[in-house]
């Protein structure tokens, strides 16, 4: 079981009043990934001290996502800065974590259009950062001049219809 499933699945186990630590499972996943994922969830506020999910954690079960990132688009919404959040959450959450153009070998590098997309002269401190640029050039540019622009369009659609599913979660 990957890592984020299995912190949701110990979320929707508590929100029903079930503690993973004491089901027998038919694959049973390692006891020590069982409380790395309730220490997770702890951390993130979801679970209090006794395992009991809060009221924070109810809001984060109705999210699609991993639960880290429903934990950051609800903070980004208690900040105020929910739009550029919402954004990067939603590029995430397509299959490869980008919507630039990728050669066979999943190498971003080798479709250089995208760069003329974004401020030469800006100093990018993150990937995200990047995308983020990208989806709102993107945006203007429209889908026939995605893919001459080094923009992938499944991954650009794929991360509007996320970022449009995120949006309607959190209304």
């Amino acid at each position: 079981i990957q890592r984020s499933l299995l912190d949701q699945m110990v979320l929707r186990l508590a929100a029903n009043g079930l503690d993973a630590l004491s089901l027998p499972f038919y694959h049973q996943p390692p006891q020590e990934s069982l409380m790395e994922a309730k220490e997770t969830l702890q951390a993130i506020e979801a679970l209090d001290s006794s395992g009991k999910i809060t009221k924070l954690g109810r809001k984060i079960n109705k999210f699609p996502t991993d639960v880290k990132v429903a934990r950051m688009l609800i903070e980004a919404v208690e900040r105020k800065c929910l739009s550029p959040i919402l954004t990067v959450a939603a590029v995430m959450g397509t299959n490869y974590g980008s919507i630039r153009r990728r050669s066979r070998n999943n190498d971003p590098v080798n479709f250089k259009g995208w760069e003329t997309l974004i401020d030469p002269d800006k100093e990018y401190q993150s990937d995200l950062l990047v995308e983020l640029e990208l989806f709102w050039k993107a945006k203007e540019l429209g889908r026939k001049s995605l893919e001459s622009n080094g923009v992938s369009s499944k991954g650009y659609l794929k991360a509007s219809e996320i970022r449009g599913q995120l949006k309607d979660v959190l209304r």
